[in-house]
């Protein structure tokens, strides 16, 4: 998986520490998960508090994730739903069953459940092997999924929809910089950004709005960090796809924007390269974009924008965040980083 322990920091989420794991949650385990230890990992941004369950052996076999109080047991069904017909692919967690059967537990409103703990690392700076390597394994997702309809790309619209906003109102509060004066450089540097590449990449997204192409299942927050890698006696592989916690009907190109997006940003000289061997590996899959092949690129750096609208927006309005403000301003420096 990705997440490292976590030994040293305090956490309440949902009204609770959730350095302990509830009672009721514990006692509905299945055996033998009920005698195993269970470390805290370090969450992300989305709000999810995730554990790894060791066996008596010391191997981590399952994740144990609290989701954030937004999930609803429907929703979190339909997931559960979608990585169970991708279920024959190594690499997307088995999802397994609480004492009662099922595969979702409630407790004070909040969902839980429990997946295969998959082995491995993200690539923070990936070669480009793994990248072809990352960008079949998603192709091969992509096909456990059947087109639902043809229609608009629902994350082109968002993304104009972020962007148009940005632009009815193209700068930073002074409260906001006033509130965070040790993040200023990253607040100014977001801004001018924003101010520079918003609207162009807003017209250049208007040409895709009239097209319709393939809707189905994807990931939709396919980020680096979220593809993993082993390498065994020499054989390299995608050992893991983790966090299906986004997944809804959407082109498929939405998630190779999102996934190529973070590593061209690692290596910004070989952004053209990477996005090109990518597309490629993709469609030995099967999976042939024809004209949409031409979005990709563009569509990372939409999202790459409107991402960032959003935590400065969240920011501004002073809204919670389930993360420490210097992981969310590392965050933004982190989407805005292909412009610096």
């Amino acid at each position: 998986m990705i997440n490292p322990p976590l030994h040293h920091q305090e956490h309440i989420i949902h009204g609770y520490n959730v350095k302990t794991i509830p009672d009721p949650v514990r006692q509905s385990l299945t055996a033998p998960m009920a005698g195993w230890r269970w470390e805290l990992c370090r969450g992300g941004l989305s709000g999810a508090v995730i554990w790894q369950g060791l066996d008596p052996t010391g191997h981590i076999r399952v994740a144990l994730k609290c989701w954030p109080a937004e999930m609803t047991p429907q929703r979190l069904a339909q997931i559960h739903k979608w990585m169970q017909q991708a279920h024959h692919l190594p690499f997307v967690p088995r999802i397994h069953t609480w004492v009662h059967g099922g595969t979702i537990w409630t407790h004070e409103g909040v969902c839980w459940d429990l997946t295969r703990w998959q082995p491995g690392q993200p690539r923070d700076k990936p070669t480009l092997k793994e990248v072809e390597l990352a960008c079949q394994a998603v192709g091969l997702l992509h096909t456990a999924w059947p087109v639902q309809r043809y229609g608009p790309c629902p994350a082109i619209q968002s993304r104009m929809d972020w962007l148009s906003r940005w632009l009815r109102s193209p700068r930073l509060s002074e409260a906001l910089l006033r509130r965070y004066p040790r993040w200023e450089s990253i607040l100014r540097d977001a801004e001018r950004i924003l101010r520079e590449h918003a609207e162009p990449v807003l017209k250049r997204l208007v040409y895709w709005t009239k097209l319709e192409g393939p809707l189905q299942v994807c990931v939709r927050d396919l980020r680096a960090e979220h593809v993993l890698f082993t390498d065994v006696e020499g054989t390299l592989m995608v050992s893991g796809i983790v966090d299906f916690g986004a997944a809804q009907v959407d082109h498929p190109i939405v998630d190779l924007a999102r996934l190529l997006g973070d590593y061209a940003a690692s290596a910004p000289a070989q952004s053209d390269e990477f996005f090109a061997a990518g597309v490629q590996a993709y469609e030995t899959t099967g999976r042939y974009l024809g004209q949409w092949r031409d979005c990709v690129s563009l569509l990372s750096q939409a999202g790459a924008l409107a991402a960032g609208i959003r935590w400065l927006d969240r920011l501004e309005r002073d809204m919670a965040i389930p993360a420490s403000t210097e992981v969310v301003f590392q965050r933004i420096h982190e989407l805005f980083r292909l412009w610096l």
